[in-house]
């Protein structure tokens, strides 16, 4: 059985509590309260927007955060926008209106997210944020005032307390979306790791398997105490450096843990670490692997080229440079 991951118990958390939500509007409706035709778009646009945010879009973090912003954001401006715009209901004017703009700033910022522009999930958190604040000063207004409560305030106090419950879980480490800049930001540093260590590093095209598939055979080392189930290590090599990847299968975690670190000595330096949500193959009109892509999470990614012995041209200094480097790497083996 397939272990779910922070993310996916966060998705699916915000589905069932808008799930829950509408159901509990649609409760207070039946027991007698009015409610307009967008209120009971919302209640349906609620109930099965949640249960696809459960079904389909719980594993898809990226795609599964904007969808869910863009639930709670529609189903608001359903519910409000006729409300903001009734004479009947002058008192509620500004409230109305607030969730109104509110809702379409949450759908623009969830649209945006979804297509990849230049924003992060941080926006639609203070927009949450401004919504839970207005309803429970709301509820606490009428507290204040010594009025009876009626559903309506009782509502107000239920909705902040689950626009707060949204915002925990959109702040999480697992579920925060950076911003564009940020994940270029984070891209940059990768690449640049990559070129300080060496351009020119490749792994060798009989490896591939190994990083392609982190199935338990009899390459791999494992470990009784701690967090890590196993590891293993693949060469990368180049003229100059003398590095290796360290491949980690995590307790309760299918994805691959990749640290890329220098050897050869008593002590090392990590030069990149990542975790690999998805490694893809590029390959030549041959149909021979030439380059390996691993991306990580937050936009993260790093290439590997892909070379076989066989196919490198070789000087006489760098001809001697090889044998001197493979009698090294026999004798500390």
């Amino acid at each position: 059985m397939k272990t779910m991951k922070k993310s996916e118990v966060y998705i699916s958390t915000i589905g069932v509590l808008l799930i829950i939500n509408q159901l509990f509007v649609l409760a207070f409706t039946i027991a007698g309260n009015p409610i307009n035709v967008g209120g009971i778009l919302s209640i349906i646009v609620g109930i099965l927007g949640g249960l696809v945010a459960i079904v389909y879009f719980r594993e898809k973090k990226m795609i599964g955060v904007a969808f869910c912003l863009f639930l709670i954001g529609f189903t608001i401006i359903l519910a409000d926008i006729e409300r903001a715009f009734s004479s009947e209901e002058s008192d509620n004017f500004v409230a109305s209106l607030l969730y109104v703009v509110t809702g379409v700033v949450l759908v623009y910022h969830s649209a945006s997210m979804a297509i990849g522009l230049k924003t992060g999930s941080a926006k639609s958190i203070v927009c949450l944020a401004v919504i839970s604040i207005l309803e429970l000063y709301l509820f606490l207004a009428v507290v204040r005032r010594g009025d009876d409560l009626t559903s309506l305030d009782w509502t107000n106090l239920i909705m902040a307390i689950e626009h707060g419950a949204f915002i925990f879980i959109l702040t999480r480490p697992e579920m925060m979306i950076t911003s564009f800049l940020r994940r270029l930001r984070t891209n940059s540093d990768v690449l640049y790791d990559s070129m300080v260590s060496d351009p020119e590093v490749y792994v060798d095209r009989n490896d591939v398997s190994r990083l392609t598939d982190i199935g338990d055979g009899p390459e791999w080392t494992h470990l009784d105490n701690g967090p890590i189930e196993r590891e293993t290590t693949i060469g990368l090599h180049s003229r100059w450096t003398a590095t290796e990847m360290l491949l980690q299968k995590w307790k309760d975690d299918e994805r691959l843990h990749l640290t890329v670190r220098n050897k050869g000595t008593d002590s090392y330096n990590i030069i990149m670490s990542m975790v690999v949500e998805q490694t893809i193959l590029f390959k030549n009109d041959e149909g021979k692997v030439t380059k390996i892509r691993f991306y990580g999470q937050e936009g993260m990614f790093a290439d590997v080229k892909v070379v076989a012995e066989d196919e490198i041209t070789k000087g006489y200094i760098d001809l001697i440079r090889y044998k001197a480097a493979a009698a090294k790497a026999k004798k500390q083996s």
